[in-house]
């Protein structure tokens, strides 16, 4: 039909679909009455969400490009999507969404942030096809090699670099395993608190990354945003925490 498809966009259809099946496990057998339906109605919008936090916060941290280059924005397929942009939109729209049902926000936020993790796995594969979010160079078994065409400018010399985003890939699936495994093991943990656990493992896995990968477009004291972006993220988790046995 005249469309082009890209390895990292059925990646990300792999990660969804993946991440749709396992959602629907996980309502199954949870000890907390969560309905896959009410996961139904809200996904769609959550997802659409998530992909607008995601291109504008890439936006935001690129103004001085995009100031000048106003189609840009919309050309999605050019790439320009951010991680954080997206968790913060997509659990937002979630949260609305939820509230809107009047029923227990936590408990299927839990569930989101037990396979979130999963779908950010799969979803790095998409990575090794770009030839994207590489580390510095690099000479053990595992490097990977990449095209001049990709390198960044001052390491042009070289052709094998770290495969930060294998990295992340095998760190998101570990935290996937740990949180799943408190979910239905650790009866008496408190809702919301597989949630705050997601963000601060998450956060401590990318800012462990980020020393790793030299793509970094905007700098603050001479470090990479994503990494002042993680530490906000696990402040927010704190707090959060801290409410939460507050309340209880």
């Amino acid at each position: 039909f005249n469309l082009t498809l890209t390895y990292y966009g059925i990646c990300i259809a792999c990660a969804l679909s993946v991440c749709v099946i396992v959602l629907a496990e996980f309502c199954k057998y949870s000890a907390k009455n969560i309905s896959m339906d009410v996961f139904y109605d809200v996904l769609p919008i959550t997802f659409v969400s998530a992909v607008l936090g995601a291109r504008i916060y890439y936006v935001i941290l690129n103004y001085e490009y995009y100031s000048n280059q106003i189609i840009e924005i919309f050309l999605i397929q050019n790439g320009g999507l951010s991680i954080h942009g997206a968790i913060l939109f997509g659990f937002i729209a979630m949260y609305l969404l939820l509230k809107q049902k009047k029923i227990k926000i936590s408990d299927y936020i839990d569930v989101i942030a037990c396979i979130l993790p999963l779908g950010q796995a799969i979803g790095r594969l998409g990575n090794y096809f770009n030839q994207e979010a590489f580390g510095r160079p690099c000479d053990y078994f595992l490097c990977l090699y990449v095209d001049e065409i990709y390198r960044p400018e001052k390491f042009l010399q070289y052709s094998a670099f770290h495969p930060a985003f294998l990295y992340e890939l095998i760190c998101d699936f570990i935290i996937f395993i740990i949180l799943s495994l408190l979910y239905f093991n650790a009866k008496s943990l408190k809702s919301g608190l597989i949630a705050c656990y997601y963000l601060i493992l998450y956060s401590v896995v990318r800012i462990i990354i980020e020393l790793f990968r030299v793509d970094a477009n905007v700098y603050i004291f001479n470090l990479p945003f994503p990494i002042f972006a993680s530490i906000i993220m696990i402040f927010i988790a704190i707090v959060a925490i801290s409410k939460i046995y507050l309340k209880n």
